[in-house]
């Protein structure tokens, strides 16, 4: 068996285990230990600073351009519209509906480091903006961003406390 579905594996028993966790206050630190441990497998290693094994550079770290960019036929996504939708879908939920905050994306002007036209998270865009973001964005820039939104949810995560999961819907 490979190492990403080795992984995967892995990644799908701590996520049941972090959902039963959730629900019970006392098991709150081991409940954040293991979503850093997910979080850091998620993210590139320069989220969390780990040198711990991460899908994000196992996945795409020997991408060329050409594969970020294109959308595959018969599909509607390309891998650079893909990541940059998980991060603006991350930099949304953390900021504004956990933290209470401004967003990442607001915050560091990463719409024009992005070189990009659109500010939402992508929901119901159309196959021609879709293909206008992958064929614009700034590949180093994203990848950027999502270290940027990365870190800021490890933030956000390490200054909640027990009472807080109580307003979080799992």
């Amino acid at each position: 068996m490979d190492v990403v579905e080795t992984n995967r594996k892995h990644l799908n028993k701590q996520q049941t285990k972090l959902r039963q966790l959730l629900t019970d206050p006392g098991e709150f630190n081991q409940a954040i230990e293991l979503f850093f441990d997910q979080h850091a497998s998620l993210h590139s290693r320069k989220v969390s600073h780990l040198e711990t094994w991460s899908f994000e550079d196992a996945i795409l770290d020997d991408l060329t351009e050409e594969h970020f960019r294109r959308i595959p036929k018969n599909q509607e996504h390309s891998i650079a519209w893909c990541i940059w939708h998980l991060a603006r879908i991350e930099d949304t939920a953390m900021s504004i509906l956990i933290a209470n905050g401004a967003q990442v994306f607001r915050r560091g002007n990463w719409q024009a480091r992005l070189n990009v036209a659109f500010r939402d998270c992508g929901n119901k865009m159309e196959v021609e903006s879709i293909a206008e973001l992958s064929g614009q964005i700034d590949l180093q820039a994203l990848r950027d961003y999502r270290v940027a939104v990365g870190r800021r949810t490890r933030e956000i995560v390490s200054s909640l406390q027990p009472d807080d999961l109580k307003h979080i819907r799992f």
